[in-house]
């Protein structure tokens, strides 16, 4: 794990739409579905590919990444960036790396069994739960995406201080 002198963004988790509580995170591109992804060894997910890259292609962290293989439309990378989101510091780590990192940060849980019939339960109920979840309206929807836009353009600000204050 290599440390990076980036800044860490008070709201790239939330940029980016990770929705854990892990103190560490890893992020990266996936060429499946050509967008960020999140993962904390637990919870893992599709991210804001636009906040992600955003971050990354910012003049404050691009050039650190320049030697980095954090995926592409084409390949899966073989590097993940490592946040502190304590700390709000980044590394830089190998996938493998990153996914042991990640997983130990947990303590070890014992493995549940389940039964057919709990398997088609949980099943069910998650089916009626999702069904029972009312759609979004095109006003709520066009909100969510001003919300959106404006978390990441205060990343973006956050970033651009950052870089002015380095430079003095």
């Amino acid at each position: 794990m290599t440390p990076l002198p980036i800044p860490v963004p008070p709201q790239l988790e939330a940029a980016v739409d990770y929705p854990g509580e892990a103190r560490w995170m890893a992020l990266c591109w996936t060429s499946l579905g050509d967008t960020c992804v999140y993962d904390d060894g637990r919870l893992s997910g599709t991210g804001h590919g636009w906040a992600y890259l955003g971050f990354v292609r910012h003049a404050a962290v691009a050039p650190h990444l320049a030697h980095a293989d954090l995926g592409s439309s084409e390949d899966e990378g073989r590097e993940r960036i490592l946040i502190d989101r304590t700390e709000r510091r980044a590394y830089l780590a190998v996938a493998s790396e990153a996914r042991s990192f990640l997983r130990e940060q947990f303590p070890a849980e014992q493995e549940v069994e389940l039964t057919a019939d709990q398997w088609r339960a949980i099943v069910e109920d998650v089916r009626r739960r999702m069904l029972s979840r009312p759609l979004p309206g095109m006003d709520q929807l066009m909100r969510q995406m001003r919300e959106h836009s404006a978390l990441v353009a205060d990343m973006i600000r956050f970033l651009d201080l950052w870089q002015a204050d380095q430079a003095r």
